[in-house]
């Protein structure tokens, strides 16, 4: 999806793109500045953005757009909810201010009553300028500014605020320019987020609702949480990072949009007739295949509608079907009543990495040492393709102190998993040790 995001010269808001980056591979983005929201309209005339949705930072530049200009693509905003108000209000009870004596614009008081937790007076309401205080107006979108600015400077002139809280941010600068105190509200990484998936997920409704929808929903069994390989966290980056490689260019080749919903379950949503062309109705399902050299359980269900709902809803029955199976496995559910599956890949090296799990652990146990020192081992083996270190290389590689390392060298050796085969000498202190490692650990490791 193209996407243009609208929003001020300020680098707070840089998170909105932050987001899109680490979190929504699939979106590509082209990004406008302005330094009042009233400059939204002549921007969007002029640059002629190609893309296929509009986010605006904030809500008074996206109803200012709305009231001038007539939407050709998908326009949203990131709202402000209770995570970034209780920011701003942790900000001002830094500076000692009272609680109590803030102003607030944007919220109601039903919600900053609930931020605060306050249990007896609540906030006072004449402090508070509501949205709807604030678009029922009578003077346009145009006025926005000014209606802020002026109801913040009142309550601080009056003596009934010490500081002002205020989601406006030209409101917030002229207030500040005056040397009134005031803190411009900036969106949180997970209201960005909330809002950039809620437009993408209506980007996809839209993209195939004059087909007939394909959607796969697949998730990933990685291994037990007690399981050797579990308890190292660059693996799984690494595992995860190569599964996704597969998982993109499998969506590229059927012209799919990927959804990551949880950390092991994806939906691509696809066409009928592209994915039965790309898979020769599935008797040739590559992914599957793919998948299997990763080591991990792959369940995929794949769902037929006439809407996203029901398409959705199939896909999810076909998972449920698909999770029944040992091995990784597609089911189909073109609609409730006309099945298709199981159809799996038998996994043939998954005893092997179980039987490899055993053994790391065996060395763990014998030699008196942490697993994940055991398995970092392991895997700078296969990574360097040498079995011979000095004390200092070794604990460079696993990012320990070399006191450390030949501590494990001794249990090691002591084991039978380690021998000494010579000494290097260092331009300062005593000479390193060489040791020779192997995983087929001969000698009193057999």
């Amino acid at each position: 999806m193209e996407l243009g995001i609208i929003k001020p010269r300020d680098d707070r808001f840089d998170l909105i793109e932050k987001v899109v980056s680490k979190e929504f591979p699939e979106i590509h983005v082209t990004t406008l500045f302005y330094n009042d929201y009233k400059e939204v309209v002549t921007i969007l005339k002029s640059k002629k953005l190609a893309v296929d949705a509009v986010l605006f930072a904030g809500v008074f530049s996206y109803r200012h757009a709305k009231f001038y200009m007539q939407p050709k693509v998908l326009w949203d905003y990131v709202p402000r909810y209770s995570g970034s108000v209780l920011r701003a209000m942790l900000e001002a009870t830094q500076h000692g201010v009272d609680p109590k004596r803030i102003s607030f614009d944007y919220y109601d008081d039903e919600m900053l009553n609930e931020a605060y937790a306050v249990q007896d007076k609540g906030i006072r309401k004449e402090l508070i300028l509501s949205c709807k205080d604030i678009f029922n107006t009578n003077c346009g979108t145009e006025g926005y500014n000014e209606v802020i600015y002026t109801f913040h400077k009142n309550c601080y002139i009056n003596k009934k605020a010490d500081i002002c809280i205020t989601s406006c941010y030209t409101a917030a600068k002229w207030l500040q320019h005056e040397g009134i105190p005031a803190i411009f509200i900036y969106p949180t990484r997970e209201e960005c987020h909330m809002s950039i998936h809620n437009l993408y997920m209506t980007y996809v409704a839209r993209k195939y609702q004059k087909s007939q929808v394909v959607i796969l929903s697949l998730e990933i069994g990685y291994p037990n949480e007690y399981s050797v390989f579990a308890q190292n966290e660059i693996r799984y980056s690494q595992d995860k990072l190569k599964m996704s490689s597969y998982l993109y260019a499998f969506a590229e080749k059927i012209n799919a949009t990927i959804v990551e919903v949880t950390y092991c379950n994806y939906l691509i949503f696809t066409t009928k007739s592209i994915l039965e062309s790309a898979t020769e109705n599935f008797n040739d399902f590559s992914l599957l295949e793919e998948l299997q050299e990763q080591h991990l359980k792959v369940s995929i269900g794949i769902g037929y509608g006439e809407t996203i709902e029901s398409a959705k809803l199939n896909a999810t029955k076909g998972l449920i079907q698909a999770k029944n199976f040992e091995h990784n496995t597609v089911y189909i559910y073109y609609t409730p009543e006309q099945t298709r599956g199981p159809i799996s890949i038998v996994a043939t090296d998954r005893d092997t990495t179980s039987a490899i799990g055993q053994k790391l652990e065996e060395i763990a146990e014998k030699a008196s040492i942490n697993t994940s020192h055991v398995l970092e081992i392991y895997n700078i083996l296969n990574r360097t393709h040498t079995h011979t270190f000095t004390i200092k290389e070794l604990a460079g590689l696993l990012n320990i102190t070399e006191r450390s390392m030949n501590r494990i060298a001794n249990n090691l050796e002591s084991a039978g998993y380690a021998v000494v085969v010579g000494k290097k000498t260092q331009r300062r202190g005593r000479p390193s040790r060489i040791i020779e490692l192997t995983m087929n650990f001969k000698g009193g490791g057999e």
